[in-house]
């Protein structure tokens, strides 16, 4: 039975409000793949800790499918939710394209037909149409249903000369570009709150009917707190990568970047966490640059797993050619990892410290900043203690949830009409 058909007419008794997460987007690809190499997104990530305080706070729903209730449920324990889950079976057994397809159809249609109780909020968890489409739809219905809209990354321009997206992938990205276009106008005219990771993406979302108090620059956050219960490990690697083996995050250049690192130590050692559709071409490329010995490649890994690579790293490197942040590299400086990135703007004030910025995209330059963190003792301990103090202070899950949660309640008091048109 669909537990849509199950639950969504049922009543809720309790007087707190009620709260309908749209999570489409979860496991771009099929639950079986899934299943056999992991992954998680920032957006994710954020969406599972938000969930941990706002499952006691609201009478929560979420609409998902067997892939996102899967990592929701059972890999983190969200079990005082309410899910919702649509049938995309036939996707699943078509590949990633046709699996996206069928989400966006199974979303649309949630959205126009399927009757549940109206919402008090809506919150869609990414800026992709799967979750955008059905927040939309449901927010037509209900208007008097507050709309929450996470918008984490800006695709840029594909006849920008920045544009990540090359060869064979440059229409994927096109697809991409369309598709958040569209998204972010109907974000733009509709969503009463929007949740932005830095401050260069909020100018965009202010307007006559939404004030800059609407749109909350939330970033994400780390786990402080595993962190501190896994002790010192040997010291094995001089670098650490984490991240998706995407354009976005300067996996190329990674290796470009390893390749004058290795040139100035001859020893050195990479350790690399994650995986995506570029790994075939980071390992050709290394081997064609002479450095792929000098990688580790570990998958994706999780928890104190995750930890345990971190601290045996002594720096984390974070590439990023267009970011609106990451929260990955935070992650290693609570395990005591300074980093070096590009000056990108958002990175100056989502790492105001514990990073070394360099001038973009000088790949000579970054591997020279590198060198520096590992020759210079005074200059590793002072970033290193940065590095700590930011995640911890700032950074930290239970004090960035709490705070998010906090600025968020007041501006859901008034009814969605109460906001100026």
């Amino acid at each position: 039975m669909n537990a849509f058909d199950g639950h969504a007419s049922s009543s809720i008794d309790s007087p707190r409000k009620r709260l309908l997460i749209i999570a489409m987007a979860p496991v771009g690809e099929p639950l079986s793949v899934y299943k056999k190499r992991g992954g998680l997104s920032g957006g994710d990530r954020i969406l599972i800790e938000l969930l941990k305080k706002w499952q006691v706070l609201f009478s929560t729903s979420i609409l998902t499918w067997e892939g996102g209730e899967y990592i929701i449920r059972h890999l983190y324990g969200i079990n005082d939710s309410r899910f919702l889950e649509l049938n995309v079976a036939l996707g699943q057994k078509l590949g990633d394209v046709a699996l996206y397809a069928h989400k966006i159809v199974a979303g649309v249609f949630a959205g126009l037909f399927k009757p549940f109780d109206a919402p008090d909020l809506i919150y869609s968890s990414s800026d992709f149409l799967p979750d955008i489409l059905p927040a939309f739809l449901l927010k037509c219905r209900h208007s008097q249903s507050r709309w929450i809209a996470a918008f984490f990354l800006f695709c840029p321009s594909p006849f920008s000369p920045d544009f990540p997206y090359r060869g064979r992938n440059y229409y994927k990205g096109l697809v991409y570009y369309v598709s958040q276009f569209f998204c972010k106008h109907l974000i733009k005219r509709f969503a009463d709150v929007v949740f932005v990771t830095s401050e260069p993406d909020v100018a965009f979302f202010v307007t006559k009917r939404r004030p800059r108090e609407r749109v909350l620059v939330i970033q994400g956050g780390v786990d402080v707190e595993t962190s501190l219960k896994v002790g010192p490990q040997p010291l094995v690697y001089d670098a650490l990568f984490i991240g998706r083996f995407h354009p976005q995050k300067g996996v190329l250049e990674l290796i470009d970047i390893w390749s004058e690192f290795v040139r100035m130590k001859k020893d050195a050692r990479l350790a690399i966490i994650g995986y995506g559709y570029l790994e075939g071409e980071m390992k050709a490329l290394a081997e064609k640059r002479g450095v792929l010995a000098s990688l580790t490649f570990f998958g994706f890994l999780d928890g104190v797993e995750k930890i345990r690579v971190m601290k045996s790293a002594k720096m984390v490197l974070h590439p990023a050619t267009y970011d609106s942040g990451g929260m990955a590299a935070c992650e290693a400086f609570a395990c005591g990892l300074p980093g070096v990135s590009f000056d990108l703007p958002a990175l100056r004030t989502y790492y105001p410290r514990g990073m070394l910025k360099t001038p973009c995209f000088d790949k000579t330059a970054f591997a020279k900043n590198m060198y520096a963190l590992l020759t210079d003792t005074d200059l590793f301990e002072r970033m290193k203690s940065d590095a700590i103090d930011l995640s911890h202070t700032v950074w930290d899950w239970r004090v960035r949830s709490h705070r998010i949660t906090e600025v968020l309640l007041p501006l859901l008091e008034s009814r969605s009409g109460d906001i100026p048109t």
